[in-house]
């Protein structure tokens, strides 16, 4: 079904964004701790436009670089490949972050440039340098060096949160400090890589093709369209905030919505690692039907996993943000049933979008994006100002439910996903119940108050689950006498 090689890449794919994803939840308790709401805030809004910017600086050129990689035929393509991107990025990127710098001059005051000029141009070269680095990065996904790959990835995650938080402690405070030990990283990994590149495969600027150039970025705009659109999407509320209410706001919400967004990664990368490429197999094998069934018992499975977690990430949230973040950002708790509701939702969707996929529609999910990002801009535009953080919070969640429905409606003839009420009906009644009789704890210890809450929360669920329904209990029990199979057999090996 599926070749060794891929499995392999695969493995290394995930294990490198596993370690990416914990690196966020290392960084989140330290820089909640040592900076203000205020710079929290400023942090968040700074991260946002760098994700646009970004987004805007690669023009494409990542992805018609894997693309593109398979038509080299000759030593001279090779080249006119390698130095056609090369330098093409070069000067958009280098574009993108005179450009931001000089419309920041323009647009702020003179005390507001006074106070962030530095700032500024750290995000300028920030701007630069990750745009390069993602070119950089695709030539090794194009090679299929997943190795290389993740550990670059890896290198430059951690790499910048440690010389983030060693400027911070050692020699520059607050985010003037965090933002240059990350561009001293980034500009680090984009020299050694560019230096590496030139020597191996003797770039020079005389074999950069125009011709090659505009048959990249036609391949590539479509889909910076898409990416940016998806980054607009996520970030529009932090924007929409510092309009209506201001930095503060920004760094009590952002907290509640970092916080669900690294639980999101958890939860959506194990089905893009295992279920996608499942589905497209059984489709191209078996047909729609089949894929249909298999989807239909993924997403059911799914929701029966996020119902309890988002109820319980909502019952425990002042803790658990007390707990990881600070007792300082406490009061935006209440936030939390509505982000974190949108943010796990969002699995439901990649499910939803496998009819697009399955059906090469990739104008669709852009279309999708934009149809959603065009409520969530007005949905901030009309709550914010009526019920303030709530307000955005809530557009979140709306959001997040047109992008579904909208998907619902343009895949149910391609691939239908079919519900199981009554799973879901008992998914929701062990819930109801194992938080009545999780509540009851009390410990004083605040950490393992909530490890015993949700260790037992889990097993209660579970049992109750077991009980009630049928279809649960068998899947359960397949699983266990899978696992006990696998045991008697590495014991035997042995």
């Amino acid at each position: 079904m599926m070749n060794s090689k891929f499995l392999k890449q695969s493995s290394h794919y995930f294990i490198g964004q596993t370690l990416i994803m914990l690196s966020g939840f290392i960084s989140f308790p330290i820089l909640t701790r040592i900076l203000s709401i205020e710079e929290y805030g400023l942090l968040s809004l700074f991260s946002s436009i760098l994700l646009i910017g970004t987004a805007v600086g690669k023009m494409g050129l990542s992805n018609s670089s894997v693309r593109f990689y398979t038509e080299i035929k000759s030593l001279s393509s090779r080249k006119r490949y390698f130095s056609t991107h090369f330098f093409a990025e070069l000067i958009a990127s280098t574009g993108t972050g005179i450009a931001f710098l000089l419309f920041s001059i323009l647009y702020l005051s003179e005390d507001q440039i006074a106070d962030s000029l530095t700032l500024i141009i750290f995000i300028s070269l920030s701007l630069i340098f990750k745009s390069m680095l993602s070119l950089l990065l695709s030539f090794l996904r194009a090679e299929q060096n997943t190795i290389r790959f993740n550990f670059i990835l890896v290198l430059q995650k951690y790499g910048m949160l440690i010389a983030s938080l060693a400027v911070m402690f050692m020699f520059v405070p607050g985010l003037e400090g965090f933002f240059l030990g990350m561009v001293s990283v980034e500009g680090a990994l984009v020299l050694y890589l560019s230096l590496k590149i030139i020597k191996e495969e003797n770039l020079d600027f005389h074999s950069f093709s125009s011709n090659e150039l505009i048959s990249n970025i036609k391949y590539g705009l479509p889909l910076v369209l898409s990416e940016l659109a998806y980054v607009l999407f996520e970030r529009t509320d932090t924007f929409m905030i510092n309009h209506f209410l201001g930095i503060y706001e920004i760094g009590l919400y952002s907290v509640v919505y970092n916080l669900g967004y690294y639980l999101q990664k958890i939860a959506i990368i194990p089905l893009s690692m295992t279920v996608m490429p499942l589905y497209l197999s059984i489709w191209k094998e078996k047909g729609a039907t089949e894929t249909s069934k298999f989807l239909s018992k993924i997403t059911n499975y799914y929701l029966v996993c996020i119902i309890p977690l988002g109820v319980g990430l909502s019952l425990f949230a002042t803790d658990i943000i007390t707990l990881l973040a600070s007792p300082k950002y406490a009061e935006a708790a209440h936030l939390m049933p509505w982000i974190i509701s949108g943010l796990l939702l969002y699995g439901v969707y990649y499910l939803y979008a496998a009819g697009f996929y399955v059906s090469k529609k990739s104008g669709a999910i852009t279309l999708s994006i934009f149809v959603s990002l065009f409520m969530n801009i007005v949905l901030n535009l009309f709550l914010i100002p009526l019920l303030g953080l709530k307000g955005a919070a809530i557009s979140t969640l709306l959001s997040y439910l047109v992008l579904i429905l909208f998907t619902l409606l343009k895949t149910k003839n391609i691939l239908p996903i079919r519900l199981n009420y009554k799973l879901l009906m008992h998914s929701v009644i062990s819930t109801l119940l194992t938080f009545s009789l999780v509540l009851m704890i009390n410990i004083e210890d605040l950490f393992f108050e909530l490890l015993i809450k949700f260790a037992s929360g889990f097993i209660i669920y579970l049992f109750i689950m077991i009980i009630l329904n049928k279809e649960f209990r068998r899947e359960f029990l397949k699983i266990g006498q899978r696992v006990i199979r696998k045991n008697l057999l590495s014991v035997e090996n042995i």
